[in-house]
């Protein structure tokens, strides 16, 4: 899900109570399917949160969605850990759900 503005139509992350665009104060949050293309990555080799330490490396990504509006959102992008991802490459949103109180799902992403 994503914020839209009702009055300019626009996509924007993150959220805020206000449009980013034409500062209006009616946005909403609609349902954007997870598909996009790799804008950047980065590995990971030394986690900072001692939950990750036994984790890494793992790869981050920054995803743009052409179908809302460019915007771009993080995940980690899925698959060999090692491998070198191709920038503009395909790929799909996945969600990793955590069943704890309160429950909480993570983004991932992997080719597609």
């Amino acid at each position: 899900m994503l914020q839209r503005c009702a009055a300019c139509h626009r996509f924007q992350w993150g959220p805020e109570w206000i449009c980013h665009r034409c500062h209006s104060f009616d946005v909403q949050w609609e349902s954007v399917e997870p598909v996009g293309t790799l804008y950047s990555w980065t590995r990971i080799w030394h986690p900072t949160h001692p939950v990750l330490q036994a984790r890494g490396p793992y790869l981050a990504a920054i995803v743009e969605l052409p179908h809302a509006d460019n915007v771009r959102v993080v995940g980690n992008l899925l698959g060999d850990a090692h491998q070198v991802p191709q920038i503009g490459a395909p790929v799909r949103g996945v969600f990793e759900q955590h069943a704890t109180d309160p429950p909480y799902a993570l983004l991932q992403w992997t080719a597609s």
